[in-house]
Formats: structure tokens, sequence, C-alpha cells
């Protein structure tokens, strides 16, 4: 038997920069805000809000620094500010986390 080696191409044209990358996530927060909330079930109540909060914070900093994505990252805050999505911020048994983590991170 025959082993094939792979090699890894990477041309200029084939590699994705790290601003399209930015790009692309802040579409994908556009297309379903979920995503970038969801945790895993093991994750604690400050892990969650920490999370949440870091996430919208990043957002900012992208509508202040980056002009030519700060319209996409306006867009995503506006959904992430949806109230179903307010309520998994930071999700848990008691609405009062979701009401502290909401003031928190706002």
């Amino acid at each position: 038997m025959q082993k094939v080696g792979l090699k890894l191409k990477e041309k200029a044209e084939d590699m994705i920069s790290p601003k399209q990358l930015l790009c692309e996530m802040v579409k994908l927060i556009n297309a379903d805000p979920r995503l970038m909330l969801s945790s895993s079930p093991n994750s604690t109540s400050e892990e969650r809000h920490k999370a949440s909060s870091d996430l919208i914070n990043h957002l900012v900093t992208l509508v202040t620094t980056m002009l030519d994505l700060s319209s996409e990252a306006m867009e995503a805050l506006l959904r992430l500010h949806h109230p179903p999505v307010i309520e998994i911020w930071n999700k848990d048994d008691s609405k009062d986390a979701t009401i502290k983590a909401f003031w928190d991170i706002k």
C-alpha cells in the first residue's frame, strides 16, 4: 500500500485575511445571534455572563475602530438586543440572572 503525502498549498489568493474572517464572523452573528451565545452545559452563570459581555464589547470596539465593518457590527448589536436574544445572554433558571446580565452588559 502506498502512502500519499498531502501538502497544503498556501497561495495568497487562497488565504483569507484576518479582516475577512472577522467580517464573516460578524455576518454570522447577523444571521443568527444565538450561535455566539450558546455555551457548554457545564459553564457557570458567571462564564456565560462574561462571554456575552465580551461579545458585545468587542462588537462596540468594531463599530468605533473599523469603519468598513461598523455597519455590520451595529446590525449585530441590534440583533443581540432583541428581547428573545437578551434572554439567553445569561441563560439561567432565574429571571434575576438574565436581568442582571442585561443591566451589567447594557
